[in-house]
């Protein structure tokens, strides 16, 4: 399955994650690419992958705020633009540079992205904003 800036906000309702649990979080700098092993609640431990593709900004909270020692999802949702914090400073921060190309080139890939946020047992959340996530080896 494929998430994109088209169909996000149809398609996020038919994911579930609550439950499962994360294996194993790499960042490929070079690729913009970041990879979640998750293992399936609802397929008996199925391992599977999340990935971001064309990651332009993430940011991990890791403040226990729920004194929960526990690697399990709570949720995942799709940030719309008007409540987005990740992007809108992303965008903000494109906006306050001063190279024009640059500017230009990076205003029109944040056209295509979008936000997501992962909250976990623990009250951790991961915010990323990307180009499009695969899903892989997982049935919704």
């Amino acid at each position: 399955m494929i998430l994109n800036k088209n169909n996000i906000e149809n398609e996020i309702n038919s994911i579930s994650l609550h439950d499962d649990i994360i294996e194993e979080f790499k960042f490929d700098i070079y690729q913009r690419r970041i990879s979640l092993t998750l293992l399936s609640y609802k397929e008996e431990r199925k391992e599977y992958t999340l990935e971001y593709i064309d990651v332009l900004g993430f940011e991990i909270n890791s403040d226990r705020c729920w004194c929960v020692n526990s690697p399990n999802i709570v949720d995942f949702e799709y940030v719309n633009d008007k409540y987005s914090l990740l992007l809108s400073r992303l965008i903000e921060d494109v906006n306050n540079r001063t190279c024009e190309d640059f500017r230009k080139k990076n205003l029109e890939k944040t056209k295509d992205c979008f936000e997501t946020l992962i909250t976990f047992a623990t009250g951790d959340r991961l915010r990323v904003v990307c180009d499009s996530i695969q899903i892989e080896n997982r049935k919704f």
